[in-house]
């Protein structure tokens, strides 16, 4: 018999808009230090549709390693994802902008613009740009 706890849960089980999941919080944070899923992936890197996500994902070449359903919810190898999640993410010729940030506050400490934009992975006259709006006071 499972013990209730406060708040209507049942303990070691995770809880769900009220409703008592069949998971353990134990088996969810083991798999969730594995596997990562698409709302986490497309959270971080800023994507805002499904089929643009799985796109990039393609194009860095890293595939599902297990489909909860029949083209249901794809789950990622979470040490492969998380490769490309820290890198700098470009959606079409924009970058995100605390990749501006970082590097504005690079040269800003003192490196070149060349260094601050191979260092983040910015092609050089796009951090040339952002260097010379702030500097003329630009708003990005």
């Amino acid at each position: 018999m499972d013990r209730q706890v406060r708040g209507g849960g049942v303990a070691g089980k995770l809880t769900a808009e009220g409703k008592v999941t069949p998971f353990e919080r134990r088996h969810v944070e083991a798999l969730a230090k594995t596997v990562i899923f698409l709302p986490e992936i497309m959270s971080r890197s800023g994507y805002k549709e499904y089929s643009s996500v799985m796109k990039w994902l393609n194009s860095n070449k890293v595939r599902p390693v297990l489909w909860l359903a029949k083209n249901g919810v794809p789950m990622f190898d979470r040490t492969t994802s998380e490769k490309i999640l820290n890198r700098p993410i470009s959606i079409g010729n924009a970058h995100p902008k605390e990749t501006r940030r970082r590097l504005l506050a690079s040269v800003e400490s003192g490196s070149s613009i060349h260094q601050a934009s191979r260092a983040l992975d910015v092609p050089y006259p796009t951090a040339h740009n952002w260097v010379r709006q702030q500097r003329e006071g630009v708003k990005a």
